[in-house]
């Protein structure tokens, strides 16, 4: 979990993890490289954490901490605590999420 919380209207989602290698074992990108652009272009995540006035102009919260959400591409920016690289998270408004996940199991 990290110390930051999102100001405002945004909201922090953590970020599903990207392969980095096909289910035949191929290698897709090598550690480090563009892998930035990669996680930028991740969909997926499960909001950790919203601002204060996150979806307050628009009369209802149809997200809270918790649902997994769907994201534009792009969307935000890439944060990671100091000394957990491992985990990736992204700060965006909260009008990015397009998709609440409703069903029985986790995607």
């Amino acid at each position: 979990m990290t110390k930051w919380q999102p100001a405002g209207n945004k909201i922090l989602v953590q970020c599903d993890s990207i392969e980095n290698k096909s289910k035949g074992g191929i290698i897709l990108h090598a550690p480090g490289t563009l892998l930035d652009r990669q996680e930028m272009k991740q969909m997926l995540g499960t909001v950790i954490a919203m601002g204060p006035l996150a979806y307050k102009d628009q009369g209802v919260d149809w997200v809270k901490v918790g649902d997994r959400v769907k994201f534009t591409q792009y969307a935000g920016y890439l944060h990671t605590e100091e000394g957990d690289e491992e985990t990736k998270y992204r700060v965006m408004h909260d009008l990015d999420v397009v998709m609440v996940y409703k069903g029985d199991e986790n995607v």
